[in-house]
């Protein structure tokens, strides 16, 4: 292991048994019968849960995480990522009412997480690591393109219960996540347009393009990369520019292409394309669940980011504001020059007196 020598796992094939107990007997006397048990207690499952055998735990310092049968980390037997517990996928793209489904499928009853957690009509997430690990481990996905690297958040997820997970970044890696479970019942949502849709997603990710690369928080990054990886990286630039035509239609380009792509790549009867505007109706039907006697929720909780102007609006605002920032800058380090020759020259004259 990689610390104290109790790195051990919970692999049960019969060829790995000898070594387990060579191992076992090493660890006891290397660590005393205390370690020994505490590594043991993270190799067991919890008692009492729906899912109790073959789950794996985080790794934690010099105990490696419990694996399943003949595999990686949260992986089968057949290298494939454990795929029990999750129902529904929530993949259409940011901003076409993600969070009305969201809030839809807890109303149904479904355990959902809304992107990485933050959203505040949503506690999942709140107070745990949730948000972190899913962050870092999209990152890691967008740069490999390897579905192991979700293997931690995935993980994570099963461990929560949770059952749904709606938008970024399930949105930006749906091929994998379809793969991966083949059971989920995959929701595309979609707004009545791509024109409409590229409007709300501009007005919200553009945001990220007042920062300079050098001075912005991780979650900035994180939206710069879902952007790229949408096909809409100018959104994020710094600094703001006008979208170029070929910008533009290059990521109206990419909406139509993810819906038609889930369309070719989904069983049609796992796949519902969904406009939260058909309401209740359309989305219980395909999940097999009555209609509720409620109103279909509606809500965008990041509507305080859009502000209605047009790029060139936007784009002559920011150099404005920068330039005016500028301006006072140089008005109050021109002051205190100022202030400072006063006082030296008044220094001056009262040491020549």
């Amino acid at each position: 292991g990689e610390e104290g020598g109790l790195g051990w796992n919970c692999r049960r094939s019969a060829g790995e048994l000898t070594a387990q107990l060579l191992a076992l007997a090493a660890a006891m006397r290397a660590s005393g019968l205390a370690a020994l048990l505490a590594a043991s207690a993270a190799c067991l499952p919890e008692s009492g849960g729906a899912n109790t055998s073959n789950v794996s735990q985080f790794e934690t310092p010099g105990i490696k995480a419990c694996l399943p049968e003949s595999g990686g980390a949260g992986t089968s037997s057949t290298g494939q990522l454990e795929t029990a517990g999750i129902k529904v996928l929530g993949v259409g793209l940011s901003r076409t009412a993600t969070q009305s489904l969201a809030l839809a499928l807890i109303r149904l009853g479904y355990k959902t997480l809304h992107a990485e957690g933050f959203h505040p009509e949503m506690p999942m997430g709140r107070g745990s690591s949730l948000r972190v690990v899913v962050t870092s481990a999209a990152m890691e996905y967008f740069e490999t393109d390897n579905l192991e690297a979700l293997a931690p958040a995935l993980q994570l997820v099963r461990e929560m219960g949770i059952d749904a997970l709606v938008d970024i970044p399930w949105s930006a890696c749906s091929e994998a996540l379809v793969r991966a479970y083949p059971d989920a019942k995959v929701i595309v949502t979609v707004r009545d347009s791509a024109e409409k849709w590229y409007r709300s997603y501009w007005e919200h990710f553009r945001w990220a393009s007042i920062f300079p690369p050098g001075l912005v928080h991780s979650f900035i990054k994180y939206w710069r990369v879902v952007a790229n990886k949408t096909g809409c990286g100018y959104v994020t630039r710094w600094p703001p520019l006008l979208p170029t035509q070929q910008e533009r239609a290059t990521c109206l380009r990419a909406y139509d292409r993810h819906v038609e792509h889930l369309r070719r790549i989904v069983p049609p009867g796992n796949l519902l394309v969904f406009n939260v505007k058909e309401g209740w109706q359309p989305l219980c039907q395909f999940l097999g669940v009555q209609v509720p006697n409620a109103t279909f929720p509606r809500s965008d909780a990041y509507s305080f980011l859009h502000w209605h102007g047009d790029a060139f609006t936007f784009v002559t605002v920011f150099y404005l504001v920068h330039a005016a920032l500028v301006a006072v800058t140089l008005l109050c380090l021109r002051a205190c020059l100022n202030r400072r020759a006063r006082r030296e020259a008044l220094r001056l004259q009262r040491k020549a007196e």
